[in-house]
């Protein structure tokens, strides 16, 4: 039995020492030989100086409080705002055009937010249990779905950056935005999450995020090969520019 321990210890030391531990470790994340892999963490601040509150439900009296106080207030979990969209420009990495699937059900709660990049293709789908009429006049993405039977899609080209409302042709209501960026890799990020662009072509890059209420932020950073490297991007009033 000693012996029988004693190859299973050796085998485990084995398994640690070429990184198979199951701990992740930097070697998990680790960019392709000759490539650079981009990790950035999205963080959102209030405002300088306010009080924001800790609750996506504040009481009337503190929403009274807050259209009172002229600004020194806001109505934002910062520590898990939604809806922020990050993505990549420039670079020597070519980018793909994707294919983003679009669910869509019929009066949602509050339409659900997707990210895409222009030249992507939605392939938009009925995802409740009747037919539905679907169509957009967000400028510079106009277009006309028509009838989708349940479980249907048609797929549909986005040639503009900016926001989509899809909408229902029946009761005109949004029942999915779609927020197509100008760069490409866009993804939904949470606050406080930090996505890995992985494997990318050394070089100069420029990092943008956006958020539907709150100013966003961008930033150049330079990759350098067989290196990850980790940088923050701001969403909030305090990367607002200051004005001279």
């Amino acid at each position: 039995m000693r012996t029988t321990g004693t190859l299973i210890l050796a085998l485990i030391l084995a398994l640690l020492a070429t990184g198979c531990g199951g701990g992740g470790g930097d070697d998990s994340v680790a960019p392709a030989k000759g490539k650079a892999n981009l990790k950035v963490t999205v963080v959102a601040k209030p405002k300088t100086g306010a009080k924001p509150f800790k609750s996506y439900q504040p009481t009337e009296a503190e929403k009274a409080e807050a259209a009172a106080s002229k600004g020194d207030f806001e109505l934002v979990d910062y520590d898990h705002l939604e809806g922020i969209v990050v993505w990549l420009e420039s670079g020597g990495t070519a980018h793909t055009p994707g294919n983003v699937k679009i669910s869509v059900q019929p009066k949602p709660q509050k339409p659900p937010l997707f990210a895409a990049s222009v030249g992507d293709t939605a392939s938009i789908a009925n995802g409740g249990g009747k037919p539905v009429k679907l169509y957009s006049v967000s400028e510079g993405n106009e277009f006309d779905v028509g009838q989708l039977a349940p479980g249907a899609a048609k797929d549909q080209p986005l040639k503009s950056p900016g926001l989509i409302e899809l909408l229902d042709g029946d009761t005109f209501e949004v029942v999915a935005r779609i927020y197509v960026a100008p760069g490409w890799g866009a993804r939904i990020v949470p606050a406080g999450e930090a996505p890995t662009f992985r494997d990318l072509d050394p070089g100069e890059y420029r990092v943008a995020a956006w958020h539907e209420r709150m100013p966003g932020d961008e930033k150049s950073v330079t990759l350098v090969a067989d290196r990850t490297r980790e940088m923050n991007l701001l969403i909030g009033v305090n990367a607002l520019p200051k004005v001279e």
